[in-house]
């Protein structure tokens, strides 16, 4: 779908209007390059060249998928087509439901391309257009800088629905032999490997798509690498009685729509992951079995390993990754009339962060718990110190207290976080230390590591045995991103707790006394740059501030305002300190923050996550269809015009029953927080804005008076020396929050 965005930045207090401008022009240009099918639909004013794969310069595989378009509907004789001045025209032909021609270009070798497309009429006044063509590695990078190192390749455990696996790496790259296998489903229920392409098995069901086609429901399965990620795409294709799939050619079970799944959890890098946390029960493949909800309607859907929050939290890197992957498919099967993004968990924050970054991508999402990694890093983070701080206080604080002053549920959530091991690689494997919230972005001391246990410890940073070894950190993880610290070599770290007044909230509500406040925040502290917990606060690097904030890690709302958003809050347990739901509200205020408003999106709750399902794909879907049909202007006015009547702010009872009430934050009274209750973070119960947005506050005089108890004189000194440089003050951005940029590559400035 082609998105021009058309906003009215609005709002009041801390909004973004500025953010707006910015964000949203630096948007329009990536996003007008990436063309869907729905767009090329509207006839061109004169000869155009349009490449339906991806961006013309960030092309990979040595191919790319072209429309040739003009007013008229040229045939393929009346048009002349050229690759860097080599006849290309065979390879065109009509497009009766794109119009034009397309054609896929191949043998691109690596670098630049030009091709060029000219009318060969004589009756008609000449036309010529030309299109700038930039082939880069199948295994990367493009935008996402150098290849990281170590990087463990992991073919010999992938696991195909036959039992097999892909064998060892071909190359340093761990690329391997692309597989295309095949399952049905059986009418016995279930799915089955399809022992001959050519036979149909006696058991065989049948499934009627989306757009009203009944068809054998044989599933094809390709499963490759790219981008040093190993991918699986999912389609419906009956080998024994459909051609072969081309550009050209569409299997008549695909309804011509994809979506990309990404996974959960949250740990750093280094290898090339097995396993998907996809909420996708079974294990046909190492990816997830096939998702039936989706196939059944005749969506496609594609995956990677990369494209798992549990295998990287590089989120640039992920982007790219689903980038190639769509190009790839597009390539294989030809144009897609729109791309969904879904994930949950770790995998909402791939799918909010790539649409946020690198808008194009995906034309709408729908997802399932966190905005994105730094928000839920530097909440969690602050598990380890406050339990450190109660277990030094020599004042008591009851359980209420401890809950109060950390915002969540329950503080017994924090407590057992940190008594368990985090499943990073696959069953049965596990960090081999007790998980400390400092290890998300610290990196492995003595006792500590968040590294996956495929990374040989020989690899694995050590300050003093192997001070250059890998540091599982978040911030390493990217540091292609945010650069390295010239006095350390180490990634500069984004994170932040200096004038932060943990329990402020509760402290001006009378929840804690004068003397619990003072004396949890003089016991807090910080992390050094090893992990360990040191009695100072802990400082971002400034730079990483402005990078954290430019490069879109931070999700302001601006790259998802022009698509359409569905989100799943996550329905937190009181003892679930990850907390999902709040982080959808903060969503919701971002968007009002730097938009002023957040139509675009619709909030819905229940007991059990919903969004691996058909229910919200299909209203997606629907809303996406909608918007395809108005040839107007991507406005916050079209997406609500679009958005289907019966999708809405909502809540369901455990026996499904929906509750149609518009979610509000601030009304615990409402029907849906009283079922599902909102709890908060350490940083929001310590004053930040619902926006939690800020990493590092800008400062203020600590004043007195802004209590809602009395201090002595003597815990006034003590907070003062807590804060020599002040508290602080949340009515300002925070340090180094600016307009997001889009599209960058990295590192920043090559």
């Amino acid at each position: 779908m082609l998105i021009s965005v058309v906003l009215a930045g609005q709002g009041s207090g801390r909004s973004r209007r500025w953010l707006v401008r910015s964000v949203t022009l630096s948007a329009l240009l990536p996003v007008l390059i990436l063309l869907s099918a729905a767009s090329s639909l509207v006839a061109a004013e004169k000869l155009e060249i349009h490449c339906l794969s991806t961006r013309p310069d960030m092309l990979s595989g040595g191919e790319a998928l072209v429309q040739i378009s003009m007013p008229e509907s040229p045939s393929s004789g009346e048009i002349a087509v050229s690759l860097d001045g080599r006849d290309i025209t065979k390879e065109f032909r009509p497009s009766n439901e794109l119009g034009g021609l397309i054609g896929l270009v191949k043998g691109l070798s690596l670098g630049k391309h030009t091709l060029v497309a000219k009318t060969t009429s004589k009756s008609a006044k000449p036309q010529s257009a030309t299109l700038n063509l930039m082939d880069h590695p199948v295994v990367g990078p493009i935008f996402s800088g150098p290849h990281q190192t170590p990087f463990i390749c992991e073919t010999e455990r992938f696991t195909l629905p036959d039992g097999t696996t892909l064998g060892p790496a071909l190359d340093a790259d761990c690329s391997t032999r692309t597989r295309v296998s095949y399952v049905y489903k059986s009418t016995a229920g279930g799915f089955k490997p399809l022992p001959d392409p050519s036979a149909h098995p006696e058991d065989l069901a049948k499934t009627t798509t989306s757009d009203g086609r009944t068809v054998n429901y044989i599933v094809r399965l390709e499963t490759g690498t790219i981008n040093r990620s190993i991918y699986q795409i999912w389609m419906l294709h009956d080998p024994a009685a459909d051609p072969q799939p081309d550009p050209f050619t569409r299997p008549a079970g695909w309804n011509g729509k994809l979506i990309f799944t990404s996974g959960g959890g949250l740990a750093p890098g280094y290898h090339q992951g097995v396993i998907a946390l996809l909420g996708i029960p079974g294990a046909t493949g190492n990816l997830g079995q096939p998702n039936d909800a989706w196939l059944s309607l005749g969506y496609a859907y594609a995956q990677s390993t990369l494209n798992v929050n549990n295998s990287t939290t590089n989120t640039v890197l992920t982007a790219e990754t689903a980038m190639m992957i769509k190009e790839h498919f597009i390539d294989e099967f030809g144009p897609v009339r729109f791309t969904i993004g879904t994930g949950i968990s770790g995998g909402s924050i791939q799918t909010n962060d790539i649409s946020q970054a690198y808008p194009g991508i995906f034309d709408g999402i729908v997802s399932s718990g966190f905005v994105d990694d730094i928000t839920t890093i530097h909440n969690q983070s602050d598990c380890s110190l406050m339990d450190h701080a109660f277990k030094k206080a020599t004042v008591s604080f009851s359980r209420e207290q401890m809950t109060a002053i950390s915002g969540w549920g329950d503080w017994r959530g924090c407590e057992e976080w940190m008594n368990l091991s985090v499943i990073v690689d696959g069953p049965g494997e596990k960090a081999v230390v007790p998980q400390s919230s400092g290890d998300f972005y610290a990196a492995d001391t003595p006792g500590k590591t968040l590294c996956s246990p495929i990374l040989p410890p020989a690899l694995m940073y050590d300050p003093i045995k192997n001070p250059r070894g890998a540091r599982c950190t978040y911030q390493d993880n990217s540091v292609n991103i945010f650069g390295r610290d010239p006095k350390t070599g180490f990634a500069r770290r984004p994170f932040d707790n200096v004038g932060v007044q943990y329990g402020l909230l509760a402290f001006n509500a009378g929840k804690i006394t004068a003397e619990q406040f003072v004396q949890f925040n003089e016991l807090v502290g910080g992390y050094d740059m090893d992990g360990n917990i040191v009695k100072e606060r802990f400082t971002a690097d400034p730079e990483a501030l402005r990078i954290a904030y430019l490069s879109g890690r931070i999700n302001s709302g601006a790259g998802v305002a022009s698509i359409p958003v569905i989100d799943e809050a996550w329905p937190s347990a009181p003892r679930d300190f990850r907390n999902g739901r709040i982080s959808i509200f903060s969503v919701k205020a971002r968007l009002i923050a730097t938009n002023g408003n957040a139509d675009n999106q619709v909030i819905v709750t229940a007991s059990s996550i919903l969004a691996g399902g058909s229910l919200f794909i299909k209203q997606m879907d629907q809303w996406l269809d909608n918007l395809a049909k108005d040839p107007a202007p991507v406005t916050t006015e079209k997406l609500v015009r679009a958005k289907p009547a019966d999708l809405v702010d909502a809540c369901y009872q455990p026996d499904g029953t929906k509750i149609v009430e518009r979610a509000d934050y601030k009304n615990p009274d409402s029907q849906c927080n009283k079922m599902y209750p909102v709890y908060a973070t350490p940083r929001i119960a310590s004053g930040a804005p619902l926006t939690d947005d800020v990493l590092k506050c800008q400062l203020k005089p600590l004043d007195p008076k802004e209590y809602g108890q009395s201090l002595t004189a003597d815990q006034i000194e003590r907070l003062k020396r807590v804060f020599p440089d002040g508290v602080c003050d949340y009515s300002k951005p925070g340090v180094g929050q600016q307009p997001e940029k889009t599209w960058l590559s990295y590192p920043l400035g090559e």
